[in-house]
């Protein structure tokens, strides 16, 4: 017997406020703009000349697979090019808008997808609802595959803050969408697979796939839709997993049409509870009534607070909450707090957002400030009470994440001087379209605040920071944003990549401290500064480009913009 949706929708939402559910999407979310997958082998029959058998035997399922090797093999044989030239017609017209499934799936912010369609659909339609216009912030998505590399970054997604991934199992081509569709990522036509032997086979040469599959099988609870979870191969993919691990602590979920499945068997036997409708047009309205609960109906955790140096055991001694995020509007500062908020310069006046106009108001204060000079790294607004205006915008306009750290360590100096005992914060941002995520906003703000208690422990003042971005609070609730490691330790978590001109490429993980240098660096991977160039993702501004690793030996981390979660890209010239 399935389960009814009322039941699973609260658990559901559960699942995705704490980072742990994972949508695994299929041709059904890419219907009726792409072609079924008995009118794609038809299609590919057409483009390697070979007639469509008819009639009820042709089309049952060993005999569409048999279609699809043939027709595949034969026009990968020929050319590639001609294979993935006939799959891109087939993904639907030129600049077709995503079906109403996919566009009410991407109504949220999912950090993983699983996907094993080869369209550009679902990029399009989180683009729609989280581009550069979206009321929360951008959310950048970025597309990976089946290599090493890509898989290394869909396990280090699962524990540490990043872009959202949609993870394409068989394949990605930038078609139907061309133009409207900004490039997301490099196409992923070699790992295109149809068939299902044929991805059978790929599956079980490529050991590092299945075990970065077996990773993310079992830390999130996969959300089916539009999958045919039919389909023998992937549950052969998902029994090996069990076989091997176990059943996971997290279920699985899955919203398919009736009879298409035995619920009580995916339950028994893959640990996944099946929601059935009666038509498929019921899918948009039952992704629907999930945003909607996840916007506006949700439990979720609306506060981390943290002491800097707390003993493990009660001394009869309350503990401080030294530095806490709290998720939701900025308030005004109560007797003996202070207030930061973060501001630009327009024509010699300070401009806030529309938050921190609306706490200014109730303070009596004007939204666009006009001191006797705006002072950098912050200005002083107001005495009584305290109001500090962060800057951290260069005079040039230049954005960069580097100065939010300089901005807090010079802004915590004085409000030490002024004495307040709590500071109202709001969070401080490098101007407002910085190419740098937001989550390393927060984690510069933290570690500047670790540092400061570490370097002034007779500081006593306690930070309250405010947030409302989705982009950052979604991060803690997770999980994959540890602020217990900023505020603590001095060093900086960062990754270094090594793409060798061969494109192998070597990924390594290191805790160093700020000072330390580009040449350290080299040493440590055994590399000559000659013939190598270095880039720094996501860069600290939009004017660092990549340059020849020779000419920053001396530069350090904190030179280089690096925050927790970098990367520092080596490529070999030539």
């Amino acid at each position: 017997m399935s389960a009814h949706f009322d039941e699973l929708l609260p658990r559901l939402v559960a699942a995705y406020e704490r980072g742990r559910l994972a949508p695994f999407i299929g041709s059904g979310m890419s219907m009726p703009v792409a072609a079924s997958w008995t009118k794609l082998i038809v299609g590919l029959e057409n483009a390697a000349a070979i007639a469509s058998a008819t009639g009820d035997a042709a089309n049952k399922p060993e005999a569409l697979v048999r279609r699809a090797n043939s027709a595949t093999r034969k026009l990968r044989l020929a050319d590639p090019e001609r294979l993935y030239a006939a799959v891109r017609e087939l993904l639907g017209p030129r600049e077709a808008d995503p079906p109403p499934q996919t566009l009410a799936l991407a109504r949220l912010c999912w950090p993983l997808v699983l996907s094993t369609n080869y369209d550009n659909l679902f990029a399009l339609a989180h683009r729609r609802q989280h581009g550069k216009d979206a009321p929360g912030g951008e959310r950048p998505l970025r597309v990976l595959g089946r290599s090493t590399l890509d898989c290394q970054h869909v396990l280090s997604s699962l524990t540490s803050p990043g872009p959202a991934i949609l993870w394409a199992l068989q394949g990605f081509l930038r078609a139907p969408n061309t133009s409207r569709l900004a490039r997301v990522d490099e196409e992923r036509a070699a790992e295109v697979v149809i068939g299902h032997q044929e991805y059978r086979a790929v599956a079980n040469r490529e050991l590092h796939f299945r075990r970065a599959f077996a990773e993310v099988f079992r830390s999130r609870s996969l959300l089916f839709v539009g999958s045919g979870l039919s389909e023998s191969y992937l549950l052969d993919l998902f029994g090996e997993v069990l076989e091997i691990y176990g059943p996971s602590a997290r279920p699985n979920f899955a919203l398919m049409r009736r009879g298409e499945v035995d619920p009580e068997f995916m339950l028994a036997r893959f640990h996944t509870e099946v929601c059935e409708y009666d038509d498929h047009a019921e899918l948009p309205a039952l992704l629907g009534r999930l945003a909607d609960a996840v916007e506006n109906d949700a439990c979720r955790q609306v506060r981390w607070s943290f002491a800097v140096h707390a003993p493990r055991e009660a001394t009869g001694v309350g503990v401080r909450e030294d530095f806490s995020v709290v998720r939701g509007q900025l308030r005004a500062p109560r007797d003996g707090e202070a207030l930061v908020v973060s501001a630009g310069e327009r024509n010699g006046r300070l401009h806030v957002g529309p938050q921190a106009a609306a706490v200014l108001a109730e303070l009596g204060l004007p939204a666009a400030l006009k001191p006797p000079s705006v002072q950098r790294p912050f200005t002083l607004v107001s005495s009584a009470p305290p109001v500090l205006a962060a800057v951290a915008v260069e005079a040039s306009a230049t954005r960069d994440l580097r100065n939010v750290f300089s901005v807090c360590e010079a802004l915590f100096g004085e409000l030490d001087r002024l004495g307040v005992k709590r500071v109202v914060m709001q969070q401080i941002y490098a101007g407002k379209r910085s190419q740098f995520p937001e989550r390393l906003a927060l984690a510069q703000v933290a570690r500047a605040f670790g540092y400061w208690r570490r370097v002034q422990p007779a500081s006593r003042f306690e930070l309250e920071l405010h947030t409302w971005k989705p982009a950052i609070y979604q991060e803690l609730a997770s999980g994959r944003l540890d602020l217990i490691e900023l505020l603590s330790s001095e060093t900086l978590r960062f990754w270094a990549e090594i793409v060798e001109s061969s494109g192998a490429v070597e990924r390594r993980l290191f805790h160093e401290r700020p000072d330390f240098s580009v040449g350290s660096l080299l040493a440590r991977l055994e590399l000559p500064a000659e013939g190598w160039t270095l880039e720094v993702s996501p860069a600290p501004n939009p004017d660092f480009a990549p340059r020849e690793a020779r000419e920053l030996v001396d530069d350090t981390l904190i030179d280089l913009g690096v925050a927790p979660g970098s990367a520092l890209v080596l490529r070999a010239l030539g």
